[in-house]
């Protein structure tokens, strides 16, 4: 059966630095503009769980503007997870089980997922942007009365002006998610990830 733990990798699932140093100074950058001067984002990040489900994965990932792959690791550095993220729909292949889930399965075990949408994900990869409110009055009372996001800084990063880190509590399973952007790398050039979609054939 599926883990909690390894859905939980999907938000942030994370982006890398600047291939140029000028990158998040002293600004919060904007997606649009970002996007209108970058073609592709790639990054590394770590994700801890504690709760009915525990452990720590870290992920590395490859965006080309509304779409991203991710590929989670566990601590001894074996391949655990793939995830796809389109503008639009979520997919994540389990390696250790070889079982393939799509959107609708995804948030039957994380409800997050009805709120975050897969485009709101690759933005904060990408820029850091918060992609949920929890004050939001349109949030679904049954999902925001049980759900809490806090975006944060590293304060060793603070002067990149960006959220680099997400903690997640469910208040009705009791499970806390803490997700950290190690790095982000913006790219003028477009990435040929073609190769990873391919992945979902197998």
């Amino acid at each position: 059966m599926l883990q909690v733990w390894f859905f939980l990798l999907i938000i942030l699932s994370s982006c890398a630095g600047p291939k140029k140093d000028i990158l998040f100074l002293n600004f919060k950058p904007n997606y649009q503009d970002i996007i209108l001067n970058y073609s592709s984002c790639t990054g590394k990040g770590k994700i801890i769980s504690n709760g009915k489900f525990s452990g720590a994965l870290s992920f590395s990932f490859k965006s080309q503007r509304d779409s991203t792959f991710l590929q989670f690791a566990d601590p001894l550095g074996r391949k655990v997870l793939l995830m796809w993220i389109t503008e639009d729909s979520f997919r994540a292949r389990d390696l250790m089980l070889n079982e393939q889930y799509n959107s609708n399965q995804l948030e039957k075990f994380f409800p997050l997922l009805k709120i975050m949408k897969p485009n709101d994900l690759t933005k904060f990869l990408w820029v850091g942007q918060p992609m949920y409110n929890n004050k939001d009055k349109k949030n679904p009372a049954a999902i925001s009365e049980n759900i809490k996001i806090d975006f944060s800084t590293d304060k060793n990063k603070s002067h990149e002006m960006v959220y680099n880190i997400v903690d997640f509590y469910d208040n009705y399973t009791g499970q806390k998610i803490k997700i950290e952007i190690k790095n982000r790398k913006l790219i003028a050039e477009t990435l040929d990830i073609k190769k990873y979609w391919k992945l979902l054939k197998y």
